[in-house]
């Protein structure tokens, strides 16, 4: 969760939709209210063509952002957006439910681009080296409707 430190400073507490509406819960109490997740073997083959070909990626969980290897120019992004990362030895290993996996290919090396996705996960288009998987229900107006529901309870 990368708003966490935002929220602490501004005093905020409440219902909080997060990673592009992957993921709605409540920010004093961390329970997740809803999610639109999947399981890390689901994008098995990115991780695999990724490693092969040393591209980056990120794995986001509901509360973690974890990465296996950066180099100087992703610490550097990450470092300037200030984002939170968790250095994992085997991300495969995770048993948390996956928000969003992110491919950075800064270095055009390309390939998996051609890997195909569950019909239940989309590749949102950030660029033609830059991708993020999610579920295909996900979205900012999903998490929207879903704290709508919760509150109309």
């Amino acid at each position: 969760m990368q708003t966490e430190w935002i929220m602490k400073e501004l005093g905020f507490e409440g219902i909080l939709v997060s990673n592009d509406g992957a993921v709605t819960l409540k920010s004093n109490t961390k329970e997740i209210i809803h999610e639109f997740s999947y399981s890390i073997e689901d994008i098995e083959p990115f991780i695999s063509f990724c490693r092969k070909n040393d591209i980056h990626f990120s794995v986001c969980t509901a509360f973690d952002y974890y990465v296996e290897i950066m180099d100087k120019h992703q610490y550097e992004n990450h470092k300037k957006y200030e984002i939170i990362h968790t250095f994992h030895e085997d991300v495969m290993q995770l048993k948390d439910r996956v928000m969003k996996f992110t491919v950075q290919d800064e270095k055009r090396k390309g390939g998996w681009q051609n890997i195909e996705v569950p019909p239940y996960l989309k590749k949102k288009a950030d660029g033609d080296f830059f991708k993020e998987i999610v579920h295909s229900e996900s979205s900012k107006t999903s998490g929207l409707i879903k704290v709508l529901e919760i509150l109309n309870r």
